[in-house]
């Protein structure tokens, strides 16, 4: 999930949390997801998930807790540098989301 997402040059510094599997360096993110949670009258409902555009974007690395990684494991949160296309499409409190 994205929290922050910044255009460096040709890289974009994506602030956020891994939230389904471990991501590695070298992955490429296919997908924007858009996540919704669905309300009730009384409660929040679960999330409603839809794709919001396709994009091409490279993990060049991973930085988390101040160390140098090859993998972000599940529920880690960390900063990745991707490189690619369609990271203006990005926006926080969306998913990237990869096959």
């Amino acid at each position: 999930m994205v929290s922050q997402i910044v255009k460096e040059g040709n890289t974009f510094i994506v602030d956020g949390r891994c939230v389904e599997r471990p991501i590695r360096v070298g992955d490429v993110f296919d997908k924007v997801i858009n996540v919704h949670m669905s309300k009730t009258a009384k409660t929040h409902g679960p999330a409603v998930m839809q794709e919001k555009a396709s994009i091409a974007l490279k993990v060049e690395s991973i930085m988390a807790y101040q160390k140098k990684l090859t993998e972000l494991d599940t529920a880690m949160t960390g900063r990745l540098t991707l490189s690619g296309t369609g990271g203006d499409l990005v926006n926080p409190d969306e998913m990237l989301a990869r096959i």
